[in-house]
C-alpha cells in the first residue's frame, strides 16, 4: 500500500468513526456522497456540501433525524465535520501532489499524525529521512540527495555527517526510548536543525534537516546590533513611523532621568519643553512651528530621510538639557520607512563654555 492509499484508507475510516459517533448520540443516519458515487437520496434527506479552498466540491453528507428534531448540537457537529473533513483532503492532496509512493511495513501506523507527515513528501526542500532503529536509513527525499552531491558525497549513508555526537550513540531497540528532539549541528559553515519524530509502533524515526545558515547569521547579526545600541555612549532611541517609542537604551534614561517602562509606547515629545519655554529661550513664535515641521518633512522624505540640529529637551525632573539630536530614517529592504532612529547628544555644558565666551 503506497502513502496516497494509506491517507485516503486513514482519512475515511476516521470520518466513519466520527460519523457513528454523531448518529448514536443524536439518533440520526448520515451517508456521504463522494462525486464519483451514485446515491438515491430521499426527499426526506438534508444535504451539506463540502467544498476545498478552491471551491470544488468534496463530497455530500446527507443526514436525516430519526425523530425530525435537527438539534443545535447536530449542527455544530456536521460543522464540526465538515472542517475535519476539509482539513484531511487538503493534507491528502498535499500527498498526492509530491507522488505519494513511499513503502513502508504497517503503514497505517504512520499516519496518527498527518500533519507532520504531510512534510515527508518529496517537495519538501529540507532533507528529510526514515531511519531503523539499527541506524539503516531506509528512505531519504530528493533535497537530501541534492545537498550530498553539493558537497561531494555519494552514499546515502554520508548524511551522517549531520547527526549530533548524541543520536550517533543513542539508537536504541526502541524509537520510544529515544530522549533527543532537536538540537542544532554545525557542519564547514553551515549550521542545520535535526529533529527527530518517533514513528511507533514501527521502531522507526522521521529526520529532518532544515538548513538554518542564514537564520543563525542573522540571529547573530540581530544580537550584534542590540548590543552595540545598549553598549553605545550616546543615548539613542528607536521610534515607529508614528513617533512612538519602541526602544530607548540605558543612555538614553540616564540622560534624562525615565525608568524603561515610563517612555515606551510615549512620544518623544514628552521630552519637549513646550513652546513657552521656547519663546523664553529665544526662539521667535514662528520658528518653533518651523522647527518640527522641518522636522518631520526631513526625516519622511524617503530620499533624505535625517535631520540634525540643537534643540532644547526637559528631563523628567524638569531640568532643560541642550542636545545635538540627529535623527535618520530605517529603511526595509524595498526601501519603505518602517523606524526612526534618533540620538540627542547632551551639549549642555559646551553650549555655556560658548555663551561664557561671547
Amino acid at each position: 500500500m503506497n502513502i496516497l492509499e494509506s491517507v485516503d484508507k486513514y482519512i475515511r475510516e476516521r470520518w466513519q468513526d466520527i460519523i457513528e459517533l454523531i448518529e448514536t448520540e443524536n439518533d440520526v443516519e448520515i451517508k456521504i456522497k463522494y462525486p464519483n458515487e451514485q446515491f438515491s437520496s430521499q426527499s426526506n434527506f438534508k444535504k451539506e456540501s463540502v467544498f476545498n479552498d478552491d471551491g470544488e466540491k468534496i463530497l455530500d453528507l446527507y443526514f436525516l433525524s430519526k425523530n425530525g428534531d435537527f438539534s443545535s448540537n447536530l449542527k455544530k457537529r456536521l460543522e464540526k465535520l465538515k472542517v475535519i473533513i476539509k482539513k484531511d483532503i487538503k493534507i491528502s492532496a498535499n500527498v498526492k501532489k509530491a507522488g505519494g509512493k513511499l513503502n513502508f511495513n504497517k503503514s497505517n501506523e504512520l499516519f496518527e499524525d498527518l500533519e507532520f507527515l504531510s512534510l515527508l513528501p518529496e517537495t519538501n526542500p529540507n532533507m528529510v529521512l526514515i531511519v531503523e532503529c539499527n541506524g539503516n536509513i531506509i528512505y531519504s527525499n530528493k533535497s537530501t540527495h541534492q545537498w550530498l552531491e553539493k558537497n561531494g558525497f555519494s552514499k546515502e549513508e554520508d548524511i551522517k555527517v549531520l547527526y549530533p555526537k548524541s543520536f550517533k550513540n543513542k539508537f536504541c531497540s526502541s524509537c520510544g526510548h529515544f530522549d533527543l528532539k532537536s538540537e542544532k549541528v554545525d557542519y564547514k559553515g553551515q549550521t542545520f536543525d535535526f529533529k527527530i519524530k518517533p514513528l511507533l509502533p514501527n521502531e522507526k524515526c522521521m529526520i529532518i534537516l532544515t538548513d538554518i545558515t542564514e537564520i543563525e547569521r542573522l540571529s547573530k547579526e540581530k544580537e550584534l546590533y542590540y548590543k552595540a545600541f545598549q553598549s553605545s555612549i550616546h543615548a539613542m532611541l528607536i521610534t515607529d513611523t508614528k513617533g512612538n517609542i519602541k526602544y530607548v537604551n540605558p543612555k538614553f534614561l540616564d540622560l534624562y532621568g525615565y525608568e524603561y517602562s515610563e517612555v515606551i509606547g510615549k512620544n518623544p515629545n514628552i521630552l519637549n519643553p513646550g513652546k513657552d519655554k521656547y519663546y523664553d529661550l529665544g526662539y521667535p513664535k514662528q520658528k518653533y512651528h518651523e522647527l518640527f515641521r522641518g522636522l518631520w518633512m526631513s526625516i519622511s522624505d524617503p530620499k533624505k530621510g535625517y535631520w540634525e540640529g540643537t534643540i532644547p529637551n526637559q528631563k523628567k525632573n524638569g531640568d532643560i538639557v541642550w542636545v545635538n539630536l540627529i535623527i535618520s530614517a530605517v529603511h526595509d529592504s524595498s526601501g519603505e520607512i518602517t523606524n526612526y532612529l534618533g540620538m540627542p547628544v547632551d551639549i549642555t555644558e559646551r553650549r555655556k563654555e560658548n555663551l561664557k565666551i561671547r
